[in-house]
C-alpha cells in the first residue's frame, strides 16, 4: 500500500566523487520526480550525512577518496542493517563482488550506469523498505493493543468511582465554596483521563467496530463544527453524497484528531480545506487492494507551518510528537489513533507536508454505494 509519491519523496543518499557521473544521476532522479537526494563526494562525508539524516536508501560508488564505498557501506550496515545500499562501479571482478556480498549490499550496478535499470532497482528497494516500515508499525500497534486492552479496562474501573465521588461531593457543597473549584478541576482531569482511555481502546486487539451505512459528509461537518479554531477559515467541498459503512464514532474521532492538529499548526490563523471525492481507485497510484472496491478520498489540507521529512515519516508512530508535551497536549496518540482507526476499516491514511507550506492528509475508505447528487 505504498504510493509512487511516497517512493519519490523518500530521502536518498548518493555518494560519488566524479562530477560528470553525479550530475547525470542527479538529473535522472530529478526528471523522474526524485527531488529529495543528498549528495556526498566521498565515503566519509557520506557516512556523516547518513548519521545526520537517516536516508531510506544509499547509492554509492566504490572507488573514492577519504573512505571507499564498501567501507562506508559496512559502517552504515552496522548502524542500520535494514538500509538498502546499491553499489555502482566500473569493476566487476570477483574481489569486489565477494566483498559486496559480505557487507550485505542489496544491489550492484556496473558503470556506465543504465539509468532505467538504476531507477527500477531504486524503486523496488525503497518500496520494500517502506513496506517493512509499514509492517513494523502495524506490529507495534498490535503490541500496544494487547497492553491497552487490559490497561483500559482496569483504569476505567478506577475512574468510575472517582468521577462518582467527585460528582457526589459537588452536589453537597455550594458552587461558591472554594473546594467546589478544586473538585471541578479534578473532575476535568478525570474526564481527560477517560478520553485518553478511549484513544488506548483504538489500539486494542479485537475491538469490535459498530459499523453502519452513513453519509460521510455528516461526520465531517460535525468534526468541523466542534474542532475548527475560531481564527481558522475552513472550506468544505463535497458535491455528492457518499455512503460508507463505518463506526461513525471512531471515524469522527479520526477526522477530529487531524483537524485539531491542523489548527494547532496554525496558531495565528490560516485556512483549512476539506474535500471528499468518490470512485478514486482508478485515479490513484496507491495499491489499495487486490479487489475492485471503489474508495472515497477525504483530503484535509492546512496552510500551517508544515513538517520536515524526518518528522513526517514518524507522525503515525505511537507516542511520537513534535510538539512540546504537557498535560494539555497529550502524549502523541492522536495521529496514531487515526491510523489505527482507518486500518481497522480496511482503509488507508497517508500524509504529505512541506515546511512553511502546510500539510495534507488523505484518507481512503471503501465506498458502499454510488453517490447521489446533493
Amino acid at each position: 500500500m505504498i504510493r509512487d509519491k511516497e517512493i519519490q519523496d523518500s530521502l536518498i543518499l548518493y555518494v560519488e566523487d566524479e562530477l560528470v557521473s553525479s550530475e547525470l544521476v542527479l538529473h535522472t532522479f530529478k526528471k523522474k520526480g526524485f527531488t529529495n537526494v543528498l549528495l556526498a563526494t566521498n565515503g566519509l562525508e557520506g557516512l556523516n550525512l547518513f548519521k545526520e539524516r537517516s536516508p531510506v536508501l544509499v547509492l554509492t560508488d566504490i572507488q573514492m577518496p577519504e573512505m571507499d564505498g564498501l567501507t562506508m557501506s559496512e559502517e552504515i550496515k552496522k548502524i542500520n542493517p535494514n538500509t538498502p545500499i546499491i553499489i555502482t562501479s566500473a569493476f566487476s571482478d570477483t574481489k569486489y563482488l565477494l566483498k559486496a556480498i559480505e557487507v550485505g549490499i542489496d544491489g550492484y550496478l556496473i558503470k556506465p550506469i543504465k539509468y532505467k535499470e538504476m531507477l527500477e532497482l531504486v524503486n523496488k528497494l525503497i518500496r520494500v523498505r517502506l513496506l517493512e516500515n509499514e509492517y513494523q508499525k502495524e506490529r507495534m500497534l498490535e503490541s500496544i493493543g494487547l497492553l491497552a486492552s487490559g490497561f483500559a479496562h482496569d483504569f476505567n474501573n478506577l475512574l468510575t468511582p472517582i468521577l462518582g465521588n467527585i460528582s457526589l461531593a459537588k452536589s453537597i457543597i455550594s458552587e461558591d465554596d472554594k473546594i467546589y473549584n478544586y473538585l471541578q478541576n479534578a473532575e476535568t482531569s478525570a474526564e481527560q483521563a477517560r478520553e485518553l482511555i478511549k484513544k488506548f481502546m483504538s489500539f486494542s486487539k479485537g475491538v469490535d467496530l459498530y459499523k453502519t451505512p452513513i453519509n460521510i459528509g455528516g461526520i465531517i461537518k460535525d468534526a468541523i463544527q466542534h474542532n475548527v479554531s475560531p481564527n481558522v477559515d475552513c472550506h468544505f467541498d463535497m458535491k455528492d453524497e457518499y455512503i460508507v459503512e463505518v463506526d461513525s464514532g471512531l471515524i469522527y474521532e479520526c477526522i477530529s484528531n487531524i483537524i485539531k492538529n491542523a489548527c494547532e499548526a496554525m496558531p495565528n490563523g490560516g485556512k483549512l480545506f476539506i474535500s471528499v471525492e468518490g470512485n478514486v481507485l482508478e485515479n490513484t497510484t496507491i495499491n489499495v487492494s487486490s479487489d475492485k472496491t471503489n474508495y472515497i478520498k477525504i483530503t484535509i489540507r492546512d496552510t500551517g507551518k508544515g513538517m520536515e521529512k524526518e518528522v513526517l515519516a514518524r507522525i503515525f508512530d505511537p507516542y511520537f510528537t513534535s510538539k512540546k508535551m504537557d498535560y494539555r497536549k497529550g502524549i502523541g496518540l492522536g495521529l496514531s489513533t487515526a491510523y489505527s482507526i482507518i486500518k481497522a476499516h480496511k482503509g488507508i491514511i497517508t500524509a504529505e507536508s512541506m515546511v512553511n507550506e502546510g500539510s495534507t492528509f488523505y484518507i481512503y475508505l471503501p465506498l458502499v454505494s454510488q453517490p447521489t447528487t446533493s
